[in-house]
């Protein structure tokens, strides 16, 4: 349990480029697999090539783990299963500026959102709309987009919430991002760590905190985000 706790922190308290989540995959900087005795854990991937920003990877990877009906899951808990990963997709395919598809998986997921046991999911499609209007410009559109996605702000999809203070950089409103970067922070681990880092929120949050004038606080903020890169696998070291 200890040896997990210490996994844990080292992948969840840094960003996803730290050797301990390449080890959790089985990847290598480079892209390369290692043989490994375990399974191959596509979603992780996935979220990590979104991350290094090799879309058409991760729009693969997304893919091949999109669920299909079967006895043992209740129609109500499919639908949530399905609406979360055409949500997915549909983040994928919008970063990755494939915009009729993530249209098509917007529609998909809102019509399947309906059916689902969870009151989260109805609302997914929101986001996937609100990437694209963000990519066209129209941040006050995305703004009222992303706004409508977020079912929790602690405990959603935390990555609303940083493209919701994204675009409210955009239109000069950095103060109204910091409530929204930080309820992000006040969720669970599987929140604020895995569809986006907490590294990239504390980096999103410093630089709100330094436009409104807050210097201490963005000290704060951008202090952690030093120490997570110190120890960064070397591909990042131009970056740190």
């Amino acid at each position: 349990m200890l040896r997990f706790g210490r996994r844990i922190r080292r992948r969840f308290g840094s960003l996803p480029c730290s050797s301990s989540t390449w080890g959790a995959t089985a990847r290598l900087p480079g892209g390369e697999h290692l043989k490994t005795r375990h399974q191959r854990d596509p979603l992780n991937e996935a979220v990590l090539d979104l991350e290094m920003e090799r879309l058409l990877l991760a729009l693969r990877a997304l893919e091949s783990i999109i669920p299909s009906p079967n006895d043992q899951l209740p129609p109500g808990r499919f639908a949530r299963e399905l609406a979360w990963s055409l949500t997915r997709r549909g983040t994928a395919a919008a970063m990755a500026r494939e915009f009729d598809l993530a249209r098509r998986l917007a529609e998909s997921a809102e019509l399947v959102g309906q059916r689902s046991l969870y009151g989260r999911d109805p609302l997914l499609h929101f986001f996937v709309r609100g990437l694209i209007a963000a990519a066209g410009g129209d941040h006050r559109s995305a703004v009222d987009l992303f706004r409508r996605s977020i079912y929790s702000w602690n405990f959603g999809y935390t990555r609303a919430n940083l493209e919701l203070a994204r675009s409210l950089f955009a239109l000069g409103r950095a103060a109204e991002a910091v409530p929204v970067l930080q309820s992000a922070l006040r969720g669970g681990w599987d929140g604020s760590n895995l569809y986006v880092s907490r590294t990239e929120i504390h980096e999103q949050l410093a630089k709100a905190f330094e436009v409104t004038g807050s210097r201490d606080s963005a000290a704060v903020h951008f202090a952690v985000v030093e120490r997570s890169w110190r120890r960064a696998d070397p591909p990042f070291a131009d970056r740190y």
